[in-house]
């Protein structure tokens, strides 16, 4: 086998007669294996992030039972909760994501 082409010549020789290939052409064939290819490569560089942005959750020191929380399900009790949550989201919105 020097190339797709031959390949599938060899298969429409193989096959029953009721039978009908999806690929007529082995052009087609490497079409389809490239679109599946870029496919499965962004699925990989989605599931590569995911498993980054857990690694770098994992090591923050964020306990399990707040990993969860955020602004806006914390519950304001007293006025200076209040006060400190203001607080927290000024620094939130002022944070460059610079570390130093």
């Amino acid at each position: 086998m020097k190339n797709v082409g031959d390949l599938m010549q060899r298969l429409q020789k193989m096959m029953p007669a009721h039978i009908t290939p999806v690929f007529k052409t082995g052009e087609e064939l490497l079409a389809w294996q490239k679109e599946q290819g870029e496919i499965r490569a962004a699925a990989l560089a989605r599931e590569n992030r995911a498993m980054k942005m857990q690694r770098t959750f994992n090591r923050s020191g964020i306990r399990p039972l707040h990993q969860n929380c955020s602004f806006d399900n914390y519950r304001v009790e007293c006025d200076g909760q209040m006060n400190a949550l203001s607080k927290a989201r000024e620094y939130v919105d002022a944070f460059d994501g610079k570390v130093g």
